[in-house]
């Protein structure tokens, strides 16, 4: 609902003191998916913060999710591409229900499951009645990236005071590197397609300053997935938007940053490219964790353990105890998403996560291959979405990032594309809002004024 700015002096009179009443009416009386709105922005803005844990998380979600289910239309349908992520995800979720079944502790897998895969099953009904706006989406990702420009102010201040170390890593608000390193790997991204798709100059000053310094703090925090991610990640933007100069520039940057960081981060960060790290060399230790891994897999292949990796290092040490392999109780989880996968959920879980994945990616890449003629702005997000998605994808190779609050993350990207998918065209068409299988009643109203012809 859009609103007169209203400036009032103690000269306005009468007249100004009513249009100011006029505008608190409205903001008061807006519709009540822009509140929805407005509380998920509140909601992922909250959600790099330690403070704001897994149960002030369900709150915030249920909260929202309740008032969606007051607010909601009921008749409307999910369009063929949001029902066929839909059901994806309810055929993850099911496999994850089966699972718990065989835990060991039924009621530590059931808090890991509500906090994180059905945490995106709330989240991808709720954004469903948003049909795709990618204003909306947008100022989502701007949410997570403020919030990360504070955690990395605060990184950045605490590195050259002394404080925030872990080892002599940047930690910043964190316990360890890796949870910064993963949350910059997508903010970096999310700045530079920022960069890369705005047309104002002054703008475009701004988002390379951000990225520069977000990325400054990356390599300082000795997270070398989280670098591939997010060399990979711009390659690809830089590419499809077709900004090579960008590119050089970045190349250029990324070169000046590494040659100023120290002998230690450069030889940490130079080992990516050594095939001594693969061949003679362990990963940090992964190459026996994810054989140990293999032999727990073996044990119960088809649903696995219980879903929740909090369950792994005492069924790791159980599994030792009995076999006298000792190689899983080297870390807390598998440190590989298939392979923890197959741990918690069996084979039938990398089957169900293989088929979520493949639907996420297949609509983003539908969406990517828009004409230009048509909604460049969904193409673009799009293109932004398909990039996220390649970095969670690029670091779990080596972690597992469908846990808590990266977990959350991650769920967090699956809904956005479930959200976009209500515009992608189907069989070559363009039309919009498809109707496709009854999946859930999901409402497709618009915010007043932002019906699009």
């Amino acid at each position: 609902m859009a609103t007169e700015k209203v400036s009032v002096t103690p000269l306005a009179g009468l007249e100004g003191w009513k249009a100011l009443g006029r505008q608190r009416q409205s903001i008061l009386t807006r519709h009540p998916e822009e509140w929805i709105h407005w509380g998920l922005i509140a909601f992922i803005f909250l959600l790099p913060f330690p403070v704001f844990g897994p149960d002030g998380r369900n709150i915030v979600l249920y909260l929202l999710f309740i008032a969606w289910l007051i607010w909601r239309r009921s008749g409307a349908r999910l369009s063929r591409d949001q029902a066929s992520v839909g059901w994806a995800l309810l055929l993850y979720l099911t496999v994850a229900g089966m699972s718990l079944l065989v835990s060991a502790d039924v009621r530590a897998s059931l808090l890991d499951f509500q906090r994180v895969p059905l945490n995106g099953l709330i989240l991808f009904l709720i954004l469903s009645q948003e049909a795709g706006d990618t204003r909306y989406l947008a100022r989502y990702h701007l949410a997570l990236v403020w919030a990360s420009t504070l955690i990395t102010l605060y990184g950045l201040l605490g590195y050259f005071l002394g404080w925030g170390r872990n080892g002599g890593m940047v930690t910043s608000v964190y316990t360890w590197k890796n949870e910064l390193g993963y949350l910059l790997a997508v903010s970096v991204s999310i700045v530079a397609w920022e960069l890369l798709t705005t047309r104002d100059r002054v703008r475009r000053v701004a988002w390379a300053l951000l990225a520069f310094v977000q990325f400054a703090l990356l390599l300082l925090s000795d997270t070398r997935a989280a670098l591939v991610a997010v060399i990979v990640s711009t390659l690809i933007l830089t590419v499809a938007l077709r900004r090579m100069k960008v590119l050089l520039v970045c190349i250029v940057a990324f070169m000046t940053l590494l040659a100023v960081s120290g002998q230690r981060i450069v030889t940490r960060h130079i080992s990516i490219v050594q095939p001594s790290t693969y061949v003679a060399g362990d990963l940090s230790g992964r190459v026996d964790l994810w054989g140990g891994t293999l032999a727990m897999i073996r044990e119960r292949p088809l649903l696995g353990y219980g879903y929740g990796w909090r369950l792994f290092a005492r069924r790791a040490q159980a599994f030792a105890n009995q076999t006298a392999d000792a190689r899983a109780t080297s870390a807390p989880h598998a440190h590989n998403l298939f392979l923890e996968t197959a741990y918690e959920m069996g084979l039938l879980g990398v089957a169900a996560l293989c088929v979520l994945g493949g639907t996420v990616a297949l609509v983003l890449i539908k969406r990517c291959r828009v004409s230009r003629s048509g909604d460049e702005s969904s193409r673009e997000m799009a293109l932004l979405l398909l990039a996220l998605y390649v970095v969670f994808g690029v670091i779990s190779l080596t972690d597992y990032l469908l846990s808590d609050r990266l977990g959350a993350l991650g769920w967090t990207l699956f809904a956005f594309a479930g959200a976009l998918a209500s515009e992608t065209p189907w069989h070559g068409g363009t039309e919009k809002n498809v109707a496709g299988p009854p999946l859930f009643d999901a409402s497709a109203r618009r915010l007043p004024g932002r019906d699009r012809p």
